[in-house]
């Protein structure tokens, strides 16, 4: 299989071809993980080399780098797109030592992301169950339910999540997708659609005032 070059490999013509790529695809085709994954390469300078090593070692250092990780699973299909497989291991330019320094780092300046911590979960499933949002067919911008989730903290007195937190928690109990527009989910909910349809407006209104 041929491995796609990540961004610090492009030449300026690959640059320009992939501008205009981009151009020509719709928006709603873009892949957050998918991109999320590059830019992981890309900070570390993961490349092919002669170094084996494990996608779950390298998942341990991207999931504590990345605000919004993907499943193991999800990212060893993104890393065999960029880096050759032997047998189960990846061969990488780097040694498990240069590794194990790089999660070192990362585990310094990060702390461990609220959707590792039980009260939160709970806090979440809460909201959940409060407004009737489970997994369905229908697709949702997160801004609205990150309205409906703003109102029933409010309501309930409760310790707000920020909007970054909220998400996190969406894209993993959800299905989601990044489109032009922001993010989407998609869900099943009982939400009252003229409310909304109420809510999207004032977010187009928004973007224009701000533009």
């Amino acid at each position: 299989m041929e491995r796609k070059k990540l961004p610090n490999d492009f030449s300026l013509d690959d640059l320009i071809q992939l501008a205009v790529n981009d151009s020509e695809e719709s928006s709603s085709d873009l892949d957050a993980p998918l991109s999320d994954v590059i830019a992981f390469l890309s900070h570390y300078k993961l490349a092919e080399g002669k170094h084996r090593t494990t996608g779950k070692a390298l998942h341990s250092t991207y999931k504590n780098w990345s605000k919004y990780p993907c499943t193991l699973s999800q990212f060893n299909y993104y890393l065999s797109l960029y880096i050759p497989r032997e047998s189960r291991y990846y061969l990488i330019n780097k040694s498990p030592s240069e590794l194990i320094a790089d999660l070192a780092s990362v585990l310094k300046k990060t702390k461990p992301p609220l959707t590792r911590k039980k009260a939160y979960w709970e806090h979440f499933k809460a909201f959940l169950k409060a407004v009737a949002l489970e997994r369905g067919e229908a697709w949702i911008e997160a801004h609205v339910i990150a309205h409906f989730y703003d109102k029933w903290s409010y309501n309930k007195k409760k310790k707000q999540l920020s909007k970054n937190s909220l998400y996190s928690f969406l894209k993993i109990m959800f299905e989601t997708r990044q489109t032009k527009d922001g993010l989407v989910v998609k869900v099943k909910h009982s939400f009252e659609l003229s409310s909304v349809q109420n809510i999207r407006d004032a977010w187009k209104r928004k973007q224009k005032e701000q533009k």
